[in-house]
């Protein structure tokens, strides 16, 4: 049997664990999501034979009875492909790409019944430049005659937002697919378009520009005069040629200035996009000053075995739970109970205050934290901060509750937001609907609205979406995602911190449950929702490299998501508009536990070591590149990227790294300063080691002169 002892002095509660749970455990690739009965999956079946059968008027009217009862559920559409993880989408969003694939005749009959509505969508969106309208006509009613000049018009907008990646997501629906209606293809696109294939092309390549990737915007536009040479039309205001006007525009960027870049880190990975980088490389050069941290939760984990390996006892008595953020010159340090807060340049305690602990949670009253015994996963505090609050979890990292135990300890969680100016004040604190509920994981923020991962403990467990106004903390709306089981088998306590990305204006969650969701951020839709192989059997007595990668969020780059779940040992590459898988990297990735981000088209990921994965190309999912190639195991922390270096924590040291060499630079020592290795961030001239006792905060310098990088 084991206990677990839960309470500060004269308080105890114990609790018995069977002795019947083995380390032993089997995840199904049966992922739940809101799926559409088999009466509607029917109902599509008749719908697309109709519309093969020639039948499409009545084919369009039971797609408006199946919207209007089922529009939100979901719909598998590659269940008729052999060897293809199953991907779906809503049934609105099904039928949307039926209508667009209708005979013309069909096509306009159905115009004539919704274009007036879409009209009135337009020229309200148009007149008072609010995209809104526009994007209800994008996402309802694609086959209308407007939704080209809605995308349009969408795109520029976005330009003019400086949103290059939205623009792109919405001008490559201007380019009609053209395939025929009973290949089903999942590629959203209008049918048919007033804008000219040379005009959206040139405007993708702008993106591509505007983005700063001007090599891959020159083999854009080398593609681009061979389909389109000599083709006109109106661009950057004035009738030109396209391609004059790109290769003009790509001369110019050449000697643009860099872009300002922001002397802040104020969330885990730096952006919501998740790509751990900053502008260029530096080189620590003295330690400023340290911060003792506190002392982790007792967490009473039982390795499961009776010779566990070196990797399991480090997990255990050396974690890697902090991911400090910075914001205006202050540090945050979430944990457990509340947050520290520190003056960047000096480390003394924010606002004059003799303690750092800005704020203290009063879930536990003053109690010490305890986890339960057998808990699985790992310790994780992180905080996301905008230009006025600050958002953390805080409370019990337990997530997921043993349901079918009949004596669980509640574990309590809320998410809270702090007023950086009031010096910390508490705006608003947000617990769950009761202890079947949990936060998973600080949220992301997104102007006005607060975006936080949900986890309903079942069998198997639910993981939902919820959106909350960020000054108030009201719930605007909660989104179900998926439900799969998990190790902890409904026996076991679990911590999992899941951690949303932004991209295109959706929402994207790798669920580490066998999916991966797009939800958009203005309605709480959901776009799609992907699954990917899981692990089919593991064992809690041995080292699973994957089962410790997370916080793991996907990292968005250039149209694609990149995922390293905790429940399968392969990494996947997914194009983020519809959620295709592009490729799996197929070489021994299981101890890669962080993806930082792309340098010269390759993917870094580090764990045991560095991996280069090609990200596009023929070579694309391939890993070309290792360091060190011997057998040794050095990685520990996350580390980050700085223009084309790669700093790499250790250990005893910080490896900087050629990241388009593959090969170290440079070498910083920590044992000179009596420091350890830890999760890295780059701020405003210093960088930041989060170990597991302590942050350790180094200042630096950066070259006057770039250092000249080899080609590998």
């Amino acid at each position: 049997m084991g206990w677990v002892l839960i309470g500060g002095a004269g308080q105890a509660f114990c609790q018995m664990i069977g002795s019947s749970i083995g380390p032993e455990y089997h995840l199904s690739n049966d992922v739940r999501v809101n799926e559409v009965e088999t009466a509607v999956r029917g109902k599509l079946a008749q719908i697309r034979a109709a519309m093969e059968g020639g039948e499409a008027l009545s084919a369009v009217e039971m797609i408006r009875e199946v919207i209007n009862q089922s529009g939100t559920r979901l719909v598998n559409i590659t269940g008729e492909l052999k060897g293809v993880p199953p991907r779906f989408v809503s049934v609105r969003e099904y039928c949307q790409l039926l209508l667009t694939r209708m005979p013309p005749d069909a096509l306009a009959s159905y115009r004539r019944q919704v274009d007036p509505t879409c009209r009135v969508w337009l020229d309200s969106g148009l007149r008072d430049r609010d995209p809104k309208p526009l994007q209800r006509l994008v996402d309802w009613e694609l086959a209308s005659s407007f939704a080209d000049t809605a995308l349009w018009f969408l795109g520029e907008w976005a330009i003019q937002d400086g949103n290059p990646a939205l623009a792109r997501s919405l001008w490559r629906q201007l380019l009609p697919t053209g395939r025929y209606l009973w290949e089903m293809p999942t590629w959203r696109a209008v049918p048919d378009s007033d804008y000219s294939a040379a005009a959206v092309r040139a405007r993708l390549i702008l993106c591509t520009i505007l983005e700063g990737r001007l090599d891959e915007a020159r083999q854009e536009l080398t593609e681009f005069a061979t389909l389109h040479g000599g083709e006109r039309g109106r661009f950057a205001g004035q009738e030109i040629e396209y391609t004059v006007a790109l290769q003009r525009l790509l001369e110019e960027a050449a000697h643009w200035p860099p872009s300002r870049e922001s002397s802040d880190w104020p969330t885990l990975a730096r952006s919501f996009e998740r790509a751990a980088e900053t502008a260029g490389p530096f080189d620590p050069i003295r330690l400023a000053w340290r911060a003792k941290l506190p002392p982790l939760p007792k967490v009473h984990v039982t390795l499961w075995s009776d010779t566990p390996s070196p990797e399991m006892i480090r997990e255990k008595t050396r974690p890697l739970p902090y991911h400090p953020i910075v914001k205006q010159g202050r540090v945050f340090v979430p944990v457990a109970d509340g947050i520290l807060g520190y003056e960047l340049a000096t480390g003394k305690p924010l606002w004059g205050a003799s303690d750092p602990r800005i704020f203290a949670s009063d879930l536990f009253a003053g109690r010490e934290i305890l986890v339960p015994v057998n808990t699985i996963g790992t310790l994780n505090w992180s905080a996301t901060t905008d230009d006025h609050y600050l958002f953390a979890r805080v409370g019990s990292p337990v997530t997921i509750m043993p349901t079918l135990l009949t004596d669980a300890i509640a574990q309590r969680s809320a998410l809270v937001c702090l007023a950086c100016d009031e010096e910390g004040k508490l705006r608003w604190q947000c617990e769950p609907p009761d202890q079947t509920w949990a936060f998973d994981g600080s949220p992301v923020v997104i102007e006005d609205r607060v975006y936080a991962v949900m986890r309903r403990s079942d069998v198997p467990s639910h993981l939902y979406l919820a959106c909350l106004s960020a000054d108030q903390g009201n719930l605007l709306w909660r989104q179900f995602l998926c439900a799969a089981n998990t190790p902890g088998r409904g026996f076991l306590y679990e911590m999992t911190h899941i951690l949303p990305t932004v991209g295109e204006g959706m929402i994207y969650l790798s669920t580490n449950m066998g999916a991966v969701a797009a939800v958009s951020a203005t309605t709480g839709d959901i776009r799609w929702v992907t699954c990917y192989p899981r692990i089919d059997q593991g064992d809690l007595s041995t080292y699973e490299g994957y089962r410790y990668r997370e916080p793991n969020p996907a990292v968005y780059w250039n149209g694609l998501l990149f995922l390293a779940p905790t429940d399968s040992r392969q990494i996947f590459a997914l194009d983020a508009f519809s959620g295709m898988i592009v490729w799996v990297c197929q070489a021994p990735t299981e101890r890669i536990r962080h993806l930082l981000g792309v340098v010269g088209n390759r993917l870094i990921a580090t764990g045991d070591r560095v991996y280069w994965i090609e990200a596009t190309g023929p070579k694309a999912g391939q890993v070309v590149a290792l360091w060190p190639e011997g057998a040794e195991s050095l990685g520990y922390g996350r580390g980050l990227i700085a223009g084309e270096a790669l700093y790499w924590p250790t250990l005893d040291a910080i490896y900087i790294i050629d990241a388009l060499g593959a090969q170290p630079r440079k070498i910083f020592p920590l044992r000179p300063w009596h420091c350890e290795g830890g999760n890295l961030l780059w701020a405003d001239g210093y960088l930041l080691v989060a170990s597991s006792t302590e942050l350790a905060v180094f200042q630096t310098s950066r070259p006057h002169v770039k250092t000249e990088i080899r080609s590998p």
